[in-house]
């Protein structure tokens, strides 16, 4: 989301989520809050959204452990570890963002029957730079997960009309 705000200069786009996030129709898990509230020191531009607002989940480990440790790791990776090696690395991503995104959608799947649950993010399945775990979409694929990106979100989701215009900066404008 960071690189769209870079050019949403008036904040429509700010706005138009922080109504979406006051109506309850964008939620944002309080890992990821946590992960990104600050980016190389400085603070990210969605400062409407506090601890209080995003959302948690109790996850229970045992349930998703064999998944955790199966299919949702690098296998690449997999085999060129001891099983202490990914009992650490499993309890490593445990503690991060994905993981708890991924366990938010799968336990709200169980208990809100019916309702769709769709991760937003602008990672690709592609390539995961020899992590220990297979990237977000490539996780939401294995769990029957829906995963789109910001784009697809505005577009598909809201109904917004996407309209980028681009003008030459005027000579001796100011930033």
């Amino acid at each position: 989301m960071r690189y769209f705000f870079l050019f949403d200069r008036a904040d429509v786009l700010k706005e138009f989520i922080r109504r979406f996030f006051e109506q309850g129709i964008i939620i944002l898990h309080e890992q990821v809050w946590r992960e990104v509230k600050y980016l190389r020191g400085r603070a990210q531009p969605l400062g409407f959204i506090t601890e209080g607002k995003a959302v948690g989940t109790e996850i229970n480990p045992a349930r998703l452990a064999k998944r955790g440790q199966g299919p949702w790791m690098n296998a690449a990776k997999h085999k060129r570890m001891s099983q202490e090696e990914r009992e650490v690395a499993y309890q490593n991503f445990t503690k991060g963002a994905d993981y708890h995104l991924i366990a938010f959608c799968l336990q709200n799947r169980r208990t809100h029957p019916g309702q769709e649950f769709i991760i937003v993010t602008e990672e690709t399945s592609h390539s995961n730079d020899d992590k220990d775990f297979k990237k977000i979409p490539a996780i939401c694929k294995i769990e029957g997960i829906r995963c789109i990106n910001l784009v697809e979100m505005l577009r598909d989701e809201l109904g917004v009309e996407l309209k980028f215009a681009f003008q030459p900066k005027r000579a001796g404008a100011k930033e």
